[in-house]
């Protein structure tokens, strides 16, 4: 039975391996070019880019996201909210610590996408924002979040794909 078990989880991460070796060769060269613009350094793009694909294999480990393109965008923003955030504790918590503050260019760069994040979790229809926050702040799962708005959890999904794809199209209008 074990061997049938081990040949099935194979099969599945050869299937995992394949969809994210041919979404590597056509969204790869694309999400390189994102994170160029916006980090104005090609190693910090490319680490980004691995890093991007890194979590993307941690997700297929668990449950394969039902749009794995899409999913890797939201990895891809998340990146960059992450990392604006870092630069700002920073930037707050050291700059009596270090001599050099972080270059003006990433301070920039990381408010220029905060106010366009913010700008369009600001556009929301209110419901589409509080599920967005409730996951992302709250860090509440999709079945708890269900049950404090008494909606279904298809319906968070709807809403949390929604506020997704428009503060993706609110990142991509920057360039």
């Amino acid at each position: 039975m074990s061997g049938v078990h081990d040949r099935a989880s194979r099969s599945e991460l050869s299937a995992a391996e394949a969809v994210i070796e041919a979404l590597f060769r056509k969204e790869g060269p694309g999400l390189r070019r994102y994170f160029l613009r916006r980090l104005r350094n090609g190693e910090d793009a490319l680490d980004y880019v691995q890093e991007a694909f890194a979590r993307l294999a941690h997700a297929f480990r668990h449950k394969p996201p039902e749009r794995p393109a899409s999913y890797l965008r939201s990895i891809a923003i998340n990146m960059l909210i992450d990392r604006s955030r870092q630069t700002r504790v920073l930037h707050c918590d050291l700059s009596f610590e270090i001599a050099v503050p972080a270059e003006q260019e990433d301070a920039l760069l990381a408010d220029d996408v905060m106010a366009i994040y913010q700008a369009a979790l600001d556009s929301l229809p209110e419901r589409t924002r509080a599920v967005f926050l409730l996951y992302r702040i709250e860090g509440l799962k999709y079945r708890e979040i269900a049950e404090t708005l008494d909606i279904s959890i298809s319906a968070v999904q709807k809403h949390m794909a929604r506020a997704l794809e428009r503060i993706t199209i609110a990142l991509n209008a920057q360039d």
